[in-house]
This record gives structure tokens, sequence and C-alpha cells, in this order.
């Protein structure tokens, strides 16, 4: 039983879009599978009934479309996401063969467990670890899952991708334990990981904020710089962006001059 079908039934009419092009694609897999009913429903659309969706839906003033994370979102428990495992070099169009998905009665397809399994240990948060407990609890981490399981990582790590396995709390102690800290990201996960930050009193450690190009000179009360005013080698980088950006801006980070550079992606519920 997936929970907020209705709302899914009522865009796909709107659209003219058949459930044979649907693939749910997160936490709904858990309503499928029975492991737990299902918050919200994200799901995916074959690419061309993606492109024509999104075209009409711009076309008739729909403001729910973020560019930068690749998500329509209808309402606060409906979302259209693309290409959410290119991770593991898995397009939209692929997640529709038997390989990586399971046709249901509707006509939609799922995503297979294992491979949501692998995000979740990549993403690595603290609902993260809830929900492949879950899992385990329900008795489908059998070897073969794992099996799966490791594939995809492999896949992911030598993209560049890490997957923390210490303590996170002791993590987060040890990062500011530092001298020199700066968040780089001004936007909503920059702000987001500030807020944090100030609600555990740390935002004393906080330096100030780190961008490609300046904009603005302060963000709640710090300020901002760009790669030339900080000292790279002395300096400790906290990365405030999005989970598929990662690699590439660490990268970048790399390649300007700096070496201390820590992903905070774990900490960060929201996103």
């Amino acid at each position: 039983m997936i929970n907020g079908k209705e709302e899914l039934e009522a865009i796909l009419k709107k659209y003219e879009i058949e459930y044979q092009d649907v693939c749910y694609i997160l936490s709904t897999i858990f309503s499928v599978k029975g492991i737990r009913e299902n918050r919200d429903i994200e799901f995916i659309l074959k690419p061309q009934k993606r492109e024509k969706l999104l075209k009409n839906y711009i076309e008739s003033g729909g403001n729910g479309y973020n560019p930068y994370s690749e998500v329509i979102i209808f309402n606060e428990n409906l979302q259209c996401h693309f290409n959410p495992y290119r991770i593991f070099d898995i397009d939209d169009e692929k997640l529709f063969e038997d390989t990586y998905s399971e046709k249901l009665e509707d006509g939609a397809r799922v995503v297979k467990l294992e491979l949501y399994a692998a995000l979740k240990i990549l993403y690595n948060k603290i609902k993260d670890k809830k929900d492949i407990d879950l899992i385990k609890d329900k008795g489908f981490w059998t070897e073969s899952f794992q099996k799966e399981v490791n594939k995809y990582l492999e896949i992911a790590k030598e993209k560049g991708f890490s997957i923390f396995e210490g303590n996170r709390q002791e993590k987060w102690k040890e990062i500011f334990a530092r001298e020199n800290l700066y968040i780089f990201g001004t936007g909503g996960i920059g702000k987001t990981l500030f807020k944090k930050i100030e609600r555990e009193g740390l935002s004393d450690k906080i330096n100030g904020f780190l961008v490609s190009k300046k904009s603005a000179e302060f963000l709640y009360s710090k300020r901002i710089y760009d790669f030339s005013e900080i000292d790279k080698s002395n300096s400790n980088i906290l990365l405030a962006v999005s989970f598929f950006n990662i690699v590439e801006t660490k990268k970048l980070l790399q390649d300007m001059g700096f070496v201390n550079i820590e992903e905070t992606y774990m900490f960060l519920e929201k996103y």
C-alpha cells in the first residue's frame, strides 16, 4: 500500500502519463516491500516523458522545479527526480530495466532494494542508519543482498565517493577542535550547516564562508571569502554542497591548493 498514490494519479492524468512510465525510487520502495509506510512519493519517469512533463509543467506556471538538484517538487509529499542513481552510473533509462527495478501489478516499476540500500550507506545520515537496520531486521539483508550492495558501492568509490565508517559524534568533535574553519557554500546547504553549528554554540569557531566568486560580503554576520583571500594550506574547509557535487567540488578545492577538506553531508538530516 503506497500512501498518497491518489496525488500521483492526479499528476499522471494531468500530464497524460501512464504508470508504465513511472518508477518509484526512494522511500516508496519501503512501502512496496512492506518494510514501513512511506511519508511521500518519489519517482522518476522515462526520459522522454520526463522532458515533456517538465516543459508542460513550467509552461503552465509551475514553480517547484529546482534545476540544481534536478527535482520537480509538486508538493511536500510528491517529487519527480532526475537521475538519482547516477552515482552508480545508472541513468533513468536504465532504471526501467529488470536488472535495476521490478515491475508492479499496475505497470509501474520500483527500484530494487539493494540499489536503495547502497545509496543509504553512501548518504550515511542518522535516518539512513536506522533504515539499514530496518532492512536487516525484516530479513532482506542476505549474503547475496550484501554482494549486490557491495557491487554498487565499488562503482561509487571508483568515482571518488567515500564511505565514513567511524563514530559520527566523535568526528564532529574532532572537526571543531581545529582552527581556521570555513564553510564552502552559501546556498541552502551552507545555511543549514551554519544554523546547526549555531544551535550547538559553535559558531565562534567558524571564520567565515568560502565561495568561488563573491556576490556579497557577509552571511549571518560571518565574512564571505573567495579563494584568493585565505591561506589554502592552513584552512579547514567544511563542504556544504549537494551530495552529487561532492566529488567534483572536492577536486576543485584540491586543485586550488586546499589541503584539509571535510564532507559534512552526513551531519545534515534535511539534505
